[in-house]
């Protein structure tokens, strides 16, 4: 994945441990749990299989989900106020008839200002809901990615550059603003009315003054069944390539897998005498 501002966002937002951090947050019909997947130059999900969907496994020559091993958590939904990258000050205070905002009317209850001290910031807020989604353990979906990750990289070649993804847990809402901005100068106002006195409180109802494309705000639109994911967490996997691994031997593989610690060994599709070692991490503090 290239170093852009989809992975500078992404980066930034580790600060929260919840995962991987969509610039352009991603609609739950498609970023959703056991989804595989993988992330573009662009930021962007590119679905690969739905592992717990059997037909879906099943017509991509995958292996079958044995979901008697899975254990879906209930849906548990919460408030979030801004989430901001720590180079980014929030200031808050209320307006006045004699220091006017563009944008902001008088009667607004609550002004928030948020500044930037680095080279790069991003604030996200979600009015109203977030809803958690997660299965409780990740070892069956490991288990699953190891055993088709040759498969996957020979129906998706791009794979070997950018990784996949197997989505354990997601956070999304249905009304999600994002802005992101480089220029230390730059200042982003918002004004909050409803009678709001802090960002916590804000809700599904309050009104927002200034988030607007001009000031360089992102709105995702949201149709009637769907949310917007803006962290998932779950399973990164990469392609390590061991150069001649394989070569004047033909067995290694023909009775059983291979490890390399607790790592699996794959021979590298594009070149028989060399072997992919399959390396995973955890993303977002959700996994156990």
């Amino acid at each position: 994945m290239g170093y852009g501002q989809p992975q500078k966002y992404n980066d930034s937002m580790g600060y929260y441990r919840l995962g991987h951090a969509f610039l352009t947050p991603q609609s739950t019909t498609v970023v959703k749990l056991g989804c595989c997947g993988y992330i573009d130059d662009s930021g962007y999900w590119c679905p690969m299989v739905d592992i717990v969907n059997k037909a879906a496994t099943t017509a991509g020559g995958y292996d079958v989900m044995d979901k008697s091993t899975l254990l879906k958590l209930p849906p548990s939904p919460v408030t979030w106020g801004p989430k901001m990258t720590e180079t980014v000050k929030e200031s808050r205070s209320s307006l006045t008839a004699d220091a006017p905002v563009p944008g902001i009317p008088v009667e607004a209850s609550l002004k928030l200002e948020f500044s930037l001290h680095a080279d790069f910031g991003a604030v996200l807020l979600c009015k109203g809901e977030v809803t958690r989604r997660a299965y409780a353990h990740a070892d069956p979906f490991r288990a699953w990615a190891q055993a088709n990750a040759a498969r996957l990289l020979t129906k998706y070649p791009a794979i070997r550059q950018h990784g996949f993804y197997v989505v354990t847990n997601t956070h999304a809402s249905k009304d999600v603003l994002v802005n992101s901005w480089e220029n230390g100068s730059h200042m982003v106002t918002l004004g909050f009315g409803g009678g709001v006195d802090q960002s916590a409180n804000i809700s599904s109802s309050t009104e927002i003054y200034g988030a607007t494309s001009a000031a360089g705000w992102v709105k995702p639109v949201c149709k009637a069944n769907e949310e917007m994911v803006v962290f998932f967490g779950g399973l990164k996997f990469e392609y390590r390539k061991l150069t001649g691994w394989m070569r004047g031997d033909t067995t290694k593989f023909a009775e059983k897998p291979i490890y390399r610690g607790d790592n699996i060994i794959v021979r590298d599709p594009d070149d028989e005498e060399d072997g992919l070692e399959i390396l995973d991490s955890e993303i977002g503090q959700d996994i156990i």
